[in-house]
């Protein structure tokens, strides 16, 4: 279920009006289920009088779409002078991209009017109100039914770099306009020019200023083209199970389906590519399409293409300012007299964009004049023309000449060191840094920060440094020999995902993928790296993303085995077990109990088979469990209760410990299983007041819904079904607001497939039938790389009855046909 949030701004005054048009939009609130969408509404509390400014600001830059009632109160000015504050929230709602729905009784005034005037407005008087709040409720559905495909959209692309604001940006207003008139007339845009010249931040600057046209860009590296990129990327699909063309195929499925405001920047497409080659992967989009490259396409083609070539002088010499505002007071200089050195300079380094960024900052933080900063140019660029050099070559050679790393002092280097193996689009928090290369201050963070080895980043308080500076910087020093080399695996080895954290996910997920594909080649440990692959599927599997789970977790496996020499080890021991989750959560329960058995041999080696052990009680809970899911429920009970036993001696009687909940959930499922649903019902009360004391007893962690969903599951199966089903929906309510960024997990498709089993005990069929066909279009999306997952067949065996008990034999049969497919009948 996608949350969409829908904010009131009005004023006092008008508070009628606002309940009208509330009233309006609640047969939408109850029709938008059905898509998966839920609506929100927001309005001001009595509560938030005294901090209403906050509030406001606050709802403004958390809703989805924005309702003001303009009327002539809204102009009305106060005591203290000031206009109404919700032109103040309209003005904040235009900033932030919010998608307004403004309802307008009077004549617009000033400001508002220039903000509101790309905006559809609902113009009406107070007679008509109420009928025109009929045209409100049309226009809010689109608005709504356009917010959950773009935020299902984020989620499956949240694992792409984000298109991010560069504040030092100046200038290419010619080429800006001239992308977005491309763009206008076609799906697919092409920025040629040679590395560093600013392809990649023109492209963002683009989106920056026409964020009231597009609602998110994504930059996807594709360095051997589109379909090389649709061939290797892994969003949703199972790496090792696909052919490379039912992958690619697939990927390229995915991109189609992505909305028209969504930017995808192609970066970095250095091959020769034709416009046929182009069409084949992009001709069917309907996002826009910005691709980078410094080849162009080859022979003639009828796609927009934009030569990026140097900025001119006038543009250079704001760069330049923009980063050292006083270098005319600092030489010494007129002027005029420091404009005609700059030109000179930038003739030196053919206006290179980046060599001149850096190099201003050079001049600024290093003291080193203009004239001196040229000489090093023009010897550099005498050599590269006696050479012969390529134009990447050259701006290396450029970059390497303006930095004097051998100047750095060691903690600098040290700091660099780090932020070269990090991930430039999600950095690394300057608190953390400190921390783990144990400085004593931040000046050197800040040091570099002026001179631009390293970007900061104020609203976040993360530092990185720029992609193109950190390759060159990783090769001219050799990092991967340095004590920060391992130190930063080790960080991303041991980063933590957390299931209820999904922000945190994400961040763990792509700093672990950026080393690994970046950085890993020469990193000797690879236990190390086994762990950061292990990490990574820790992430996917979060999310219910468990194909690609599975893929990283194999990748883990295969780098530790290395490291061991497939010596027994408890990581490799992990390893299968990790892998046998992965497996039991794609419905495979016999790849499951294989790889958990082997888990269980070499751990057993290792400790001894009398010995209590966290490891062994592990194995012996997920093999009780997998076991129960392949109906062997005697053997499940016996696995169980060894683990159960074993934890209690490990941690103690009385000890709240999240191994011993969920071992005394599963113990009581598989009481359930055997019919004994009184011993299930008290294992399972265990669990979830060991949870409540551990996590809160008003927490919205998912494992609090996971035993209140099987509680709800016994109940119904001794017939009390009303507290059967308070259990399901308090389940439901914490998994909504858990999964909030993930509507498509598959544990908010059980929460609707049991509530809809619990209707339909009570003889609610048709509300049965509308929550397990939401069931089924969750499992879908989730399970779409494993279309044959048991969860998959269970829901449309249950689809099938509820038509069944309709009277619809016709649709019943068709259900069931499908369930009997998936499960191997006929």
């Amino acid at each position: 279920m996608v949350n969409v949030k829908v904010f009131f701004s009005y004023c006092t005054a008008d508070q009628p009006l606002k309940d009208i048009a509330h009233k309006a939009l609640l047969p939408l609130a109850k029709a938008l289920p059905e898509q998966n969408i839920k609506l929100e509404f927001i309005a001001m509390d009595e509560k938030c009088v005294n901090r209403w400014d906050d509030w406001s600001r606050d709802k403004t830059i958390e809703c989805d779409i924005m309702v003001p009632i303009i009327t002539e109160h809204s102009f009305e000015v106060t005591k203290e002078g000031k206009t109404k504050v919700m032109l103040e929230e309209i003005a904040l709602g235009v900033e932030h991209s919010k998608k307004l729905a403004p309802m307008v009784l009077c004549a617009l005034r000033g400001e508002t009017a220039i903000k509101l005037q790309k905006i559809s407005l609902i113009y009406c008087d107070r007679d008509t109100f109420e009928k025109d709040c009929e045209r409100l409720a049309k226009s809010v559905e689109i608005l709504a039914l356009e917010e959950a495909e773009s935020k299902r959209e984020r989620f499956k692309l949240r694992v792409f770099a984000k298109a991010q604001k560069n504040s030092k940006f100046v200038g290419r207003n010619e080429e800006i306009e001239a992308l977005s008139i491309a763009l206008e007339k076609s799906n697919i845009a092409i920025l040629v020019g040679e590395g560093g010249i600013g392809k990649t931040t023109l492209a963002e600057a683009f989106f920056e200023q026409n964020k009231s046209r597009y609602i998110d860009a994504y930059i996807i590296k594709a360095p051997e083209g589109i379909g090389k990129c649709f061939e290797n990327l892994f969003i949703d699909e199972k790496s090792k199970a696909l052919s490379v063309q039912e992958r690619h195929d697939r990927n390229k499925d995915f991109f189609e389906s992505l909305n028209k405001k969504t930017i995808i920047i192609f970066d970095n497409c250095d091959v020769n590519m034709t416009e046929q080659e182009i069409l084949d992967e992009l001709k069917n989009i309907k996002c826009r399409a910005i691709i980078t490259s410094r080849d162009g396409v080859d022979g003639e083609t009828q796609l927009p293409i934009l030569r990026l070539g140097r900025m001119d002088n006038e543009e250079l010499l704001a760069l330049v300012r923009k980063h050292y505002s006083n270098i005319d007071k600092d030489n010494g200089l007129t002027r005029a007299e420091a404009d005609k050195e700059l030109c000179e300079l930038f003739e030196y380094v053919d206006g290179h964009t980046l060599t001149v960024e850096m190099a201003s900052a050079i001049m600024r933080d290093g003291d080193i004049p203009i004239k001196k900063i040229k000489e090093k140019l023009l010897t550099n660029g005498e050599k590269i023309k006696t050479e012969k050099k390529s134009e990447r070559a050259s701006a290396f050679d450029h970059l390497s000449t303006l930095y004097n790393f051998a100047r750095l002092n060691a903690d600098e280097k040290r700091v660099l060191n780090a932020l070269c193996l990090i991930s430039p689009h999600i950095g690394i928090e300057r608190r953390e840094l400190k921390e783990l290369l144990e400085l004593e201050s931040n000046n050197e963070i800040n040091a570099l920060s002026r001179k631009t080895f390293l970007r900061y980043n104020s609203e976040t308080r993360t530092a990185a440094m720029h992609p193109l500076f950190a390759d060159v910087y990783y090769k001219a020093e050799g990092v991967y020999v340095s004590e920060e080399y391992k130190r930063i695996a080790s960080l991303l080895a041991n980063l933590n995902s957390d299931e209820a954290d999904l922000e945190k996910n994400e961040k763990t997920l792509q700093l672990c993928l950026y080393f690994a594909h970046r950085r890993a080649a020469e990193l000797k440990d690879k236990s190390l790296l086994g762990d950061i692959y292990n990490t990574a599927g820790r992430c996917f599997g979060s999310w219910g993303d468990f194909a690609k789970s599975l893929e990283y977790k194999e990748k883990g496996l295969e780098a530790r085995a290395e490291a061991y020499g497939g010596e027994a080890h408890t990581d490799i021991a992990a390893s299968y077990n990790n892998l046998g989750f992965t497996y039991g959560k794609l419905g495979d329960y016999k790849s499951a109990i294989k790889s958990m058995e082997r888990a269980c041999e070499i751990w057993l080696d290792l400790f001894g088979k009398d010995t209590d052990h966290p490891d062994v009680s592990l194995i012996y809970n997920n093999m009780g469990f997998t076991y129960g899911k392949l109906g062997e429920y005697e053997k499940a009970l016996e696995y169980l209760q060894k683990a159960l036993a074993m934890r209690l001696r490990i941690y103690g009687e009385g000890t709240d410990q999240e191994d011993v909940a969920i071992t005394y959930n599963n113990v009581g499922r598989a009481y359930g299983m055997l019919g004994e649903r009184e011993k299930e019902l008290e294992h399972l009360e265990i669990s979830l007041r060991m949870r409540e004391r551990l996590y809160g007893k008003d927490s919205n962690h998912p494992y609090i819904a996971l035993t209140l969903n099987y509680m709800g599951e016994a109940l119904d199966a001794l017939g009390k079904h009303e507290s059967a089903h308070e259990h399901y929906e308090r389940a439901f309510d914490i998994r909504l607001k858990a999964y909030k960024d993930n509507p498509n997990h598959p544990d908010v498709a059980r929460s609707c497939l049991n509530i809809g089993k619990n209707k339909q005990k009570t003889g609610n069929c048709e509300c049965a039938l509308e929550y397990f066909k939401r069931a089924l279009g969750i499992y879908l999306v989730a399970y779409e790389s494993t279309p044959k997952h048991p969860d998959i067949a269970e829901t449309y065996e249950s689809i099938g009855d509820a038509y069944a008990a309709l009277g619809d034999g016709e649709k019943a049969e068709e259900y069931r046909k499908k369930s009997r497919s998936i499960k191997g009948g006929n």
